[in-house]
């Protein structure tokens, strides 16, 4: 099962939906968190692209070609419609259950995406067991009770997640939490087949109350009422017995309850510059093995094993390059099998030699990157993905002997002319390595060189975080700028995850400053290795990556011909002072990453500085903003009064507001759209004559409330 553990101790929002391979996986049925939004995804990192799983992309509607120009773009590959790229996947989340009976996936009505199941002797007698009709599902878990599945949703990205419960033999559906608030479902027990341990925010909303729900008597409890904690860990008995609460000086503090007393003892302390990379994954079914990554002392994540009984502890994982990754957990008995660390690509180190032994087979099978991502409870059935970066995500399943395909992600991106991801390594000015991806349109490069035969426009599209990280794999915007014939260039600039403590630390108070100045070396090295030209290089970003663009906008200029912002604040004191009630624990972290302390008057200098709205005078270039009016992270604020500035100065701008959507675009309309207005406006900048315009029906659909001062 896939699900994004560390920072399990940031239950700061719960999206997953098997997106970005966020911070550190893990795999088993007992432990995955289940919600719509991450809490191990960095505050600002965007909704989309979504990679893996749960890569939004795919499908087109056959009559939709007649819209579409099928010349060659720029003298090259012919136009992909950008409806293929960027709808609703055919499949997604695909997990079987812990019975091995039955396989289940969300997949898409009408625009919006809802649970599938299918008996594994028979997986063409499909099933659809949900019925929305606005929001999409936005996860789902098995329970060990067979036949009951819990998922989550939110309404209208405002990330306040709703917790359902449904059998999928009746379609009994229970809704377990109201409206309003924000819950996810903590644990799950093979034990306790029929309970589960909730969390929700709704007496204080700064925490998160632990909750007993029974799926029989539909009947809850409190289990803790909490307002310390910013995690709580449970055993297999569904007792609480870890807590992790923030210190004044940003520390964590990690306790120990023991079954039945609530009076904990502090079992260790993880200081503030090892907390992105230390945390707790689990317990083992016995309890009395805890399972953990710490770099205290070290410089990468390391996975450790404390023995609850002996008091003993021992290194049972050590990556070579980069900060563990992804977990795997024995289903029923929760013992590590293997761990995985990501530098340019992922790397499995196995300690279950049995587990091992099928996983090589599985690589030597398949040709992309290979990933268990659901397992029977009695570890007979196994689900593979297996991802390219040239084609669609794939799907298997697997006895132990027979490797059976099931499906792709996206049928439609079949035998399409999609483009390679190249991992590169570039310099920083003062000496730093910062691992990135490039993509070139396959008919511009010259034979055995990585570089076009003449240079390109360069978008260089930064990831949010800027606590996250960009990975090798199917990117479905670096499929459509590539087909349209641009360069991608996605960095992972300081403070990106997954390359060791220092570099996290690195990016502290280095907004507008060392971390753009990544983005500027990448462009540099992009101009000097023949990919682009000074003047043909635009910057395009969502959360963090949208205030990289208005910081390159507005402090840098001359570097950029153009920008796009995805829900990028512009002001840090608004973003600081407008967070989500749920961040309030984390607020250190912030004054970290900000590089300022809210008790010194002076350091308001400091935020003024790096906040591009009091910096719009400098703007020069063509701008289009995008935000979701319900976001909870950066609020529409954030665009609204850089907008009125930009109006105040008579500089010329797109304004795209989505009343439906939070922070990203999850309606299949909304998207499709935003790239469609995105597109155009590239081709604007770059004054490129030929680009899939807007068709009538991706107007007619989008909620986008249109603002702009720019005349055609």
């Amino acid at each position: 099962m896939m699900y994004k553990l560390f920072l399990r101790l940031l239950r700061i929002g719960e999206k997953s939906a098997g997106d970005l391979k966020h911070r550190t996986q893990v795999h088993s049925n007992a432990y995955e968190d289940l919600s719509t939004e991450s809490t191990h995804k960095s505050p600002f990192a965007l909704e989309f692209p979504k990679k893996s799983i749960a890569i939004f992309i795919a499908f087109s509607i056959i009559a939709s070609l007649l819209l579409f120009n099928t010349q060659k773009l720029m003298g090259q590959t012919m136009m992909i419609p950008r409806e293929k790229l960027f709808a609703l996947p055919d499949r997604s989340l695909v997990k079987i259950s812990p019975n091995g009976k039955f396989i289940s996936y969300l997949a898409k009505f009408d625009g919006v995406q809802n649970i599938i199941v299918s008996p594994t002797s028979d997986l063409s007698a499909t099933k659809r067991i949900t019925f929305e009709s606005k929001s999409s599902v936005g996860a789902y878990k098995w329970l060990f009770e067979d036949n009951f599945i819990i998922y989550s949703k939110d309404t209208d990205g405002d990330e306040n997640d709703i917790l359902y419960l449904i059998n999928i033999e009746t379609l009994e559906t229970e809704q377990i939490t109201e409206k309003g608030r924000k819950a996810y479902a903590a644990m799950m027990s093979i034990d306790k087949p029929s309970e589960i341990v909730y969390m929700i925010n709704d007496r204080n909303p700064s925490y998160f109350d632990a909750y007993l729900y029974n799926i029989h008597t539909k009947t809850k409890k409190m289990l803790f009422q909490n307002d310390v904690y910013i995690s709580l860990d449970f055993d297999s008995n569904l007792n609480m017995r870890f807590g992790t609460k923030v210190a004044e000086d940003g520390s964590y503090e990690i306790y120990q309850f023991q079954p039945h007393n609530t009076d904990p003892k502090l079992f260790f302390s993880i200081p503030f510059e090892d907390t992105s990379t230390s945390g707790i994954i689990g317990l083992n079914r016995r309890a009395d093995k805890l399972l953990f990554v710490n770099s205290v002392g070290r410089e990468f994540s390391t996975l450790y094993e404390a023995d609850l009984a002996s008091d003993t502890l021992k290194i049972i994982g050590e990556p070579l390059n980069a900060d563990i990754s992804g977990v795997h957990v024995h289903p029923e008995t929760l013992d590590v099998d293997s761990f995985a660390y990501t530098y340019d690509k992922v790397r499995h180190v196995f300690l279950n030699d049995k587990v091992g032994a099928l996983f090589n087979f599985l690589q030597s099978e398949l040709d992309g990157e290979v990933e268990i991502i659901s397992r029977s409870k009695d570890d007979k059935f196994w689900i593979v993905s297996n991802e390219k970066d040239d084609g669609p995500l794939e799907y298997y399943f697997f006895d132990g002997k027979k490797l059976e395909f099931l499906f792709v992600h996206n049928q439609k991106l079949l035998e399409l002319p999609l483009n390679k991801m190249h991992p590169v390594e570039i310099k920083s000015r003062d000496g730093l390595t910062l691992m990135s991806y490039l993509s070139l349109p396959v008919d511009t490069l010259q034979q055995d060189v990585l570089r076009p035969q003449n240079p390109i426009p360069l978008v260089l599209y930064v990831h949010g975080g800027p606590n996250a990280r960009d990975f090798w794999g199917y990117n479905s915007v670096h499929q459509w700028l590539t087909n349209r014939g641009y360069a991608v260039l996605s960095v992972n600039y300081r403070g990106s995850t997954g390359f060791g403590k220092s570099f996290i630390r690195a990016g502290d108070g280095q907004w507008a400053a060392k971390m753009h100045d990544d983005l500027l070396d990448a462009v540099s090295w992009a101009i000097d290795k023949g990919i682009t030209t000074q003047d043909k290089v635009a910057i395009f970003g969502g959360s963090y990556g949208g205030y990289a663009t208005l910081v390159g906008l507005t402090m840098t200029p001359e570097t950029f011909a153009c920008g796009v912002d995805i829900v990028g604040p512009s002001n840090l004191k608004t973003l600081y002072e407008s967070i989500p009630p749920y961040w309030e624990p984390f607020k250190h972290s912030l004054r970290a990453k900000f590089g300022f302390d809210p008790q010194n008057k002076e350091h308001d200098e400091i935020l003024k500085s790096k906040s591009p709205i009091f910096h719009v005078q400098n703007i020069t270039k063509p701008v289009l903003i995008a935000h979701g009016a319900n976001d909870p992270r950066v609020k529409q604020a954030e665009s609204d009064q850089i907008i009125d500035k930009l109006d105040e100065l008579g500089i010329k701008y797109t304004y795209l507001l989505y009343p439906d959507e939070g922070h990203g675009f999850k309606k299949e309309y909304n998207r499709i759209s935003f790239f469609g207005f995105a597109e155009k406006f590239l081709a604007s900048c770059f004054d490129i004559p030929k680009y899939e315009v807007l068709s009538d029906a991706e107007l007619a659909h989008t909620t986008a409330q249109i603002k702009t001062n720019i005349t055609e």
